[in-house]
């Protein structure tokens, strides 16, 4: 996947700060928290991931998503248990689902929502230079762990991409998880059944889209799903169907720009909103519109990007 070079530049700017983070609090966490049936597992966004996060436009959640880390338990009986050691070493500044015992699901949903703590270090005198980074610690229990390891790529990057029975049936895997194994084990036989053979809407959209930007070989990257729903959502943020959108990358790619550019430094992001800029004249005007609802919507343009349309200020702005 092409990332603007403005965009590295931030990541690398952020990455040292978070890994010297991510060594203190393994460091506490080994010693101080977790006990020898625990798990501990931590990571550092790439910047291809930070890049595809800032595409969200969720500010605050880039910086606090570079460093995470998850604490799996035996049972659920011993998540507090997991969180009082938690707070003996770390500040709780606020947490996912808000209270113990509440959550935003519907009875009829099974999607993630896992404990999620978002933490700063207590003893910030220890090391002044990442007193105030904030980092997520998710705590779960082994057969959460094991089902989010094990459906991973069946929700995120699946066989058949967009599917919608391969969504469903990773989430009935979560419902029953004592049948787990065997549910994702017959995964391709399940999702092929007459019950699980069908479609919607949202679905047949996605593929169209995926299907338009593979036809062209505009590169998605890794993480295609979350891509696809940054295009979406920004297109619908901007009052555009797809349809017109993408006959004015073609139209644009016969002039040597459109998906051209992605050859040389644009992603498929970047790609759109350059044509629309392009074509519509009141694009600008019709976002600022938009944002005076929603100003925390503001679009993510990169250095490069800009350079090209300095009006496009006027809705965006770079991640830091």
């Amino acid at each position: 996947m092409k990332i603007p070079h403005s965009i590295v530049a931030q990541y690398e700017t952020l990455v040292d700060r978070y890994a010297l983070l991510q060594s203190h609090v393994k460091e506490v966490i080994e010693r101080d928290v977790k006990n020898e049936r625990w798990l501990y597992l931590y990571r550092l966004k790439s910047p291809e991931s930070f890049y595809v996060k800032a595409q969200t436009r969720r500010w605050t959640a880039v910086k606090e998503d570079i460093f995470a880390c998850t604490i799996v338990v035996e049972n659920a009986s011993q998540i507090q248990e997991v969180v009082n050691l938690l707070k003996g070493f770390f500040i709780v500044k606020y947490q996912r689902p808000k209270e113990p015992g509440m959550t935003l699901k519907r009875p009829e949903s099974f999607v993630f929502d896992d404990l999620r703590l978002y933490l700063t270090l207590k003893d910030r005198d220890s090391v002044p230079e990442i007193a105030d980074l904030i980092f997520e610690c998710q705590v779960k229990t082994f057969l959460q762990h094991a089902w989010s390891i094990a459906t991973h790529d069946l929700i995120y990057k699946p066989k058949e991409l967009l599917a919608w029975a391969n969504a469903r049936v990773a989430y009935q895997v979560k419902a029953m998880l004592e049948h787990a194994e065997v549910a994702i084990s017959e995964v391709d036989s399940i999702s092929g059944s007459m019950l699980l053979s069908l479609t919607n809407e949202e679905y047949k959209s996605r593929a169209k889209i995926f299907s338009d930007l593979q036809d062209c070989k505009v590169d998605l990257g890794e993480n295609t799903n979350r891509v696809l729903d940054n295009i979406i959502t920004l297109i619908k943020d901007w009052g555009y169907e797809w349809d017109q959108v993408w006959d004015w990358v073609k139209e644009d790619t016969k002039k040597g720009d459109g998906y051209g550019l992605g050859q040389l430094r644009f992603s498929a992001y970047e790609i759109i909103i350059d044509s629309i800029i392009q074509h519509d004249k009141d694009s600008i005007s019709k976002y600022k519109e938009y944002l005076t609802k929603h100003p925390q919507k503001r679009i993510l343009i990169p250095d490069e990007l800009m350079a090209s349309h300095p009006e496009l200020e006027a809705i965006g702005h770079n991640v830091c």
